[in-house]
Order: structure tokens, then C-alpha cells, then sequence
């Protein structure tokens, strides 16, 4: 009897609180201090740098990639919070890149929002259809942008 009791006083001592196990969450990922790890892949050198710079000003970390397959191999090792994931990629496009991500259980929670300069219709329907969050047209507006990153990470 005393070892009911016992139970039920730890497990009352400890209340499950889905605000803790968020905070636990980001903590494992390296988001406990409040910033987010966000990888840009895009496989232009200038459209990488200028998102790094509007990203970091905002008081994101940033982590590169610039092909399908550093992709990969980038999410894998950064664990990043987020992927701004260009749609037209060397070595494969956005889709390709998402269903190899949701091969690997680890990875395949991590939101992605898909930046692309191509005919916005199509395009966002088949980035959408495979998994992304959300669809930002090049050139990229930085408000619809920071949006839909605070949006994805679940900071509004």
C-alpha cells in the first residue's frame, strides 16, 4: 500500500504540461536560449548570403547547403529547428529533398518552408502536397518571410 502511495505522490509532484515538454524539445535541439538553427539551401552563393544576413539580424543561427544532397547530409548533422529549402536544386528539386528527409524518423518532423522563383501556382501545390509549411515567391519579401519562419517554429 504505502508503495501506491508512493506513486501516486510522484506522479503528482510531477504534472505532465505540454509547455515543459516543448521546452525540453527545443532544449534537445539547441533552442533553449530562444534562438533557432534554421538551414538555408539554396545554390545560389548570393541568395544564401543574403538570407544569412536578414535571418541573423533577426537572431537566427544559420546553417548552409547548397544541393539536394548536402541537404541531407547538412539536416542531418546541423539538426536545425527549421530548412528554407529553395525549390530548384542541383541533384534534385524541394520534393526530393523532403521525402529523403521523412526516410529518417529523426529529421522527418522538421518544418520546411520552401522559397521558389518559379511559377508560383504548380509550384507551391507540389511543395505543399509534399510536406512543406509554407511557400515564399522570389524575390522574397522579408516580412512574408519572417512570417511564415515564426509561424513554422510556432513563435506567434
Amino acid at each position: 500500500m504505502s508503495g501506491a502511495r508512493h506513486r501516486t505522490r510522484r506522479h503528482q509532484a510531477r504534472p505532465i504540461r505540454k509547455v515543459g515538454a516543448t521546452r525540453r524539445a527545443r532544449a534537445r535541439r539547441g533552442y533553449a536560449r530562444g534562438v533557432a538553427k534554421i538551414l538555408i539551401v539554396d545554390d545560389d552563393q548570393d541568395t544564401r548570403q543574403l538570407l544569412k544576413i536578414r535571418l541573423e539580424s533577426t537572431g537566427y543561427e544559420t546553417a548552409f547547403a547548397w544541393d539536394a544532397v548536402t541537404a541531407i547530409s547538412a539536416t542531418r548533422e546541423e539538426r536545425p529547428d527549421l530548412i528554407l529549402l529553395d525549390f530548384g536544386l542541383p541533384g534534385g528539386d524541394a520534393v526530393v529533398v523532403m521525402e529523403r528527409l521523412q526516410t529518417f524518423p529523426a529529421l522527418a518532423g522538421t518544418p520546411v518552408v520552401v522559397v521558389s522563383a518559379r511559377e508560383p501556382s504548380a509550384t507551391e501545390q507540389r511543395a505543399l502536397a509534399a510536406g512543406a509549411v509554407a511557400y515564399v515567391q522570389k524575390p522574397i519579401d522579408n516580412e512574408q518571410l519572417l512570417g511564415a519562419i515564426r509561424s513554422a517554429l510556432g513563435e506567434v
